[in-house]
């Protein structure tokens, strides 16, 4: 019986689920109609590079565009960041990034449709704006051979240097839930 439990685990924590959910962003919104890029590298069973590029809507509400590739063969998305509550004296901003994925692999490709809720409070220090935040992405993920749902634990921080309010560089650590995967990001972004 142990053997069988041990096999099921085994089997089931090593099938590929190519679920990307990456978060990689705060509270802010960016002002209407100003643009940011983001480069960033995503460790997990390997590695990828993407890039977003961003665009503030309005005071609430955020446009992204993501490619990626590595690992993957290749990856797009195209989200919307709601932040309806800012980061207010002592109140985190809570708000949610969602949207639609495209992963294709070595062995299939398969579209996603993600929803990331998070929250996020900013504070000041002698080195700079830390942000850090908190997610629970979920997925509804389509492929050839099934739907499924998938799940993630993710926690970050972004750091942005005194005197540096355009450039900010960011770090966040995903650990798996349900049929998703573990990763690590680091990146870097611009404010133009």
């Amino acid at each position: 019986m142990r053997l069988m439990l041990l096999f099921t685990v085994l089997v089931f924590s090593m099938s590929k689920s190519y679920a990307y959910m990456s978060l990689m962003t705060t509270g802010d919104i960016l002002k209407q109609n100003q643009v940011q890029g983001m480069g960033y590298l995503e460790f997990w069973r390997g590695t990828n590079a993407n890039a977003r590029a961003s665009m503030g809507i309005n005071d609430s509400l955020q446009g992204d565009v993501e490619i990626g590739s590595g690992d993957v063969s290749f990856m797009m998305s195209a989200m919307v960041k709601w932040v309806p509550i800012p980061d207010y004296e002592k109140q985190p901003a809570m708000g949610i990034r969602g949207g639609l994925t495209y992963v294709n692999t070595h062995d299939y490709s398969q579209t996603s449709v993600v929803a990331m809720p998070f929250l996020s409070k900013a504070f000041q220090s002698p080195h700079g704006k830390f942000s850090p935040y908190a997610s629970i992405p979920l997925a509804v993920n389509s492929n050839k051979d099934h739907s499924f749902f998938s799940a993630r634990l993710v926690v970050g921080v972004e750091w942005t240097p005194l005197e540096q309010n355009n450039f900010h560089v960011i770090g966040e650590a995903g650990a798996h839930i349900s049929k998703s995967f573990s990763s690590l990001n680091v990146g870097a972004s611009y404010d133009f």
